[in-house]
């Protein structure tokens, strides 16, 4: 049957004799691609060539990526697009990457988060994950680490039953 996708890592689908719609990487099903079916991300961060580079990084992994340059952008655009996942910078003006996870959550918005900052403070790290950050991610950081740190919070939400369910590594 012609469009039936195929591939053993649901974020990646390969050009095949019953899949001939597949183009670099991304497969079509309903009229819809399966980047806009399996990983719509919401990248916030108030630097445009930081919000360029995760974009761009996360688009060749083949990531639907949604920008927002604040957290008061960001909650509009996540109330709107409902994102699978949120990557966002955690030093902001005005509002906060950990301020945001909490407006996120405020407003019940559970999906995973990747906090990407240049901070190695435990405190910060502690609070982060009282309010639900999935994982941090430093800076610098290649775009190999950042597809797989979020391809990892992803996984991981997959098996969640709930959104209060953390990981026993949590406390």
């Amino acid at each position: 049957m012609e469009g039936i996708l195929h591939s053993s890592n649901p974020l990646r689908f390969e050009r095949s004799a019953t899949n001939p719609t597949a183009k670099g990487g991304v497969g079509c099903l309903l009229g819809r691609t399966m980047k806009q079916t399996l990983s719509r991300i919401l990248v916030v961060d108030d630097s445009p060539g930081a919000r360029e580079r995760t974009r761009s990084a996360l688009e060749d992994g083949d990531f639907l990526v949604v920008e927002a340059s604040s957290g008061p952008q960001a909650l509009l655009r996540a109330a709107e697009v409902k994102p699978r996942a949120v990557v966002t910078d955690l030093n902001m003006p005005g509002m906060d990457g950990l301020q945001l996870v909490a407006k996120l959550r405020q407003r019940g918005i559970h999906c995973p988060v990747l906090m990407v900052t240049a901070e190695t403070s435990p405190q910060l790290r502690s609070a982060g994950i009282r309010l639900g950050v999935s994982a941090w991610l430093h800076k610098p950081f290649d775009a190999a680490h950042l597809t797989r740190a979020l391809e990892a919070i992803l996984k991981h939400d997959a098996v969640s039953v709930s959104p209060t369910t953390r990981p026993l590594n949590k406390r």
